[in-house]
């Protein structure tokens, strides 16, 4: 997409990737007369999805994904170990712009994960972030380009 890329992308496209999804939390409240313990997770989740890049004009691309996954919760309760099932979805949407050199845009990401604790108990967390970016494109060196078509020939003869 427009905030992973190194060359421009001409043609509107999508695709499914498998990921892997990994987070810790903690909630420190030692010092809180409420919640007076510390609390922490370590989740693990397989999370497959979709990505489209929609090439909206020549130089303007628009990414939107999505990803629904589940692992497990590695919690430690005050020092109470507990692991539970993770559920997570996450969605991603990133606008940019593409010249020859140069590209731009923003990459906004939203993720939610729910810990399944027990039959009557779940724990949810939503973490959100964004990203401006701003790159430059430089030409490949030249040995590089090189090398990559004498490799590239090689493995066409064996086809």
């Amino acid at each position: 997409g427009t905030a992973l890329q190194n060359v421009q992308q001409l043609h509107s496209a999508g695709s499914f990737s498998l990921g892997l999804s990994y987070n810790y939390t903690e909630l420190n409240g030692r010092e809180e007369p409420i919640f007076p313990v510390k609390t922490s997770f370590f989740d693990v989740a397989i999370t497959p999805g979709y990505t489209y890049n929609w090439v909206v004009g020549k130089h303007v691309n628009l990414v939107g994904g999505i990803a629904i996954g589940a692992g497990i919760s590695y919690g430690n309760d005050d020092g109470e170990k507990t692991n539970s099932v993770l559920y997570s979805s996450s969605v991603m949407i990133a606008p940019g712009y593409n010249a020859d050199k140069w590209f731009f845009g923003i990459n906004v990401r939203a993720t939610y994960l729910e810990r399944q604790i027990d039959n009557n108990a779940s724990f949810g967390d939503t973490m959100s972030y964004s990203t401006i970016f701003v790159g430059y494109r430089f030409d490949a060196p030249k040995a590089l380009v090189s090398k990559t078509k004498q490799l590239k020939s090689k493995f066409n003869k064996k086809s």
